[in-house]
């Protein structure tokens, strides 16, 4: 209803809504992270919606890899293969 009047403001007409089929849906059955080293710690965790399973356990190095600006981009380019971040 928001949108629908938004483009009425805009000066659009034949403004409606349609029905369409959605297809599958998208639930959290499980999800878990534990850092092994330096300490055990479970963590706390929730994928991002529409995000595939992995194959099972995976293990990889992490990485707080800041990504504010642009220009981070450049700087961590090539190094986040493989990693968590």
């Amino acid at each position: 209803q928001w949108a629908q009047a938004q483009f009425r403001s805009y000066g659009l007409s034949n403004v409606r809504a349609e029905g369409f089929e959605f297809g599958r849906g998208w639930s959290i059955v499980r999800a878990s992270a534990r850092m092994t080293a330096p300490r055990p710690l479970d963590l706390r965790v929730i994928p991002v919606a529409w995000t595939p399973s992995t194959n099972g356990t995976i293990s990889a190095g992490v990485v707080v890899a800041p990504l504010s600006k642009v220009e981070d981009f450049d700087k961590w380019r090539g190094k986040l293969a493989g990693k968590i971040v």
